[in-house]
């Protein structure tokens, strides 16, 4: 095992090693191993410390706000009838704004959507989740707000980022025309923030994911088990049905909100195929400045191509 060490700002290393230690102080057991899961950056790192005997765990560090989120979602998950994973606790870093959050490790297969049985049980898993939690949406649980409101930041955020690329020279003019199209698009979503906020209003607001997908969604024994809820929230689940099959949310939808038809719940989806296309493209800001962006302007098209089959099919194209 290397020694792990890394920068995540100027005067703050980490390592696998204080992963270990945070872990003991909380009152684990020193582990036989430990990997990097996800190398150090200045916002996160996560390690998963292997027992040898017993229970993996994985140790995630990130900002206090960002650990407390999700610490608190996974205490609510407890009390909701699905399969989730376990949480150990979190503890706080001295003289830092970081913490440690400790979970599970979640083996199984990684969430296909592709796949029809893992859509049909995603749909389920997620009808079950927002249905069970809209009921505490306005209670004592305090979680970001990842409304309507929320989205029309990231869609503000999206636009910028396009439009500060666009100097790149590495850029081909067929590149600038897609990057242009993204902009005009999340030009006109804002003009008509209102019109996708009564899209989102066909539900209320409930426990979100905010980023249910394969990087953070195992199947085990048909099982859905979700982690990495720092995106999560109270707000509109359209995000998360990006990657559903929509009759198997819409049935088991029904019991909970018989109100709600098919079509309305698949106009959700759409919407959250809309969403989670314009959110990925903040986080593409770096490559989109490089010298070689080919790759990601594959996935700007990719993109593009989404937003514009679900903007024409909601109507939000003015």
């Amino acid at each position: 095992m290397s020694n792990g060490l890394a920068m995540v700002s100027d005067s703050e290393p980490i390592s696998e090693q204080r992963a270990a230690e945070q872990w003991r102080q909380l009152g684990g057991s020193t582990p036989a191993s430990v990997e990097t899961l996800k190398p150090p950056k200045r916002k996160s790192a996560v390690y998963l410390l292997r027992a040898g005997a017993g229970e993996d765990v994985v140790a995630k560090r990130a900002r206090v706000a960002t650990i407390a989120t999700e610490h608190a979602i996974y205490g609510m998950l407890r009390g909701l009838p699905i399969p989730s994973i376990k949480c150990f606790g979190m503890a706080a870093e001295p003289d830092t704004d970081y913490a440690w959050l400790f979970t599970e490790y979640v083996d199984g297969d990684p969430f296909a959507p592709g796949k029809a049985d893992h859509a049909a049980l995603a749909g389920t898993w997620l009808a079950t989740v927002h249905s069970a939690a809209a009921s505490f949406a306005d209670r004592s649980v305090r979680l970001p707000r990842r409304d309507i409101a929320h989205y029309g930041g990231i869609i503000r955020s999206a636009r910028d980022t396009v439009q500060r690329s666009l100097p790149n020279t590495a850029f081909s003019t067929d590149d600038r025309g897609i990057l242009a199209r993204i902009a005009q698009r999340c030009d006109a979503l804002e003009r008509l923030l209102g019109k996708i906020g009564e899209v989102a209003d066909a539900l209320p607001a409930t426990l979100v994911h905010g980023g249910f997908g394969a990087k953070n969604v195992r199947i085990r024994h048909s099982e859905v088990l979700a982690f990495d809820w720092e995106a999560g929230g109270w707000g509109t689940p359209a995000a998360d049905l990006a990657n559903a099959d929509v009759d198997a949310y819409h049935e088991t939808l029904s019991f909970t909100f018989p109100t709600i038809t098919r079509a309305a719940a698949g106009r959700l989806a759409l919407l959250g195929r809309l969403l989670a296309s314009v959110s990925a493209i903040p986080g593409e800001e770096r490559s989109l400045a490089g010298a070689w962006p080919h790759r990601v302007l594959a996935k700007m098209r990719v993109y593009e191509r989404r937003m514009a089959d679900a903007q024409s099919a909601l109507g939000l194209e003015g």
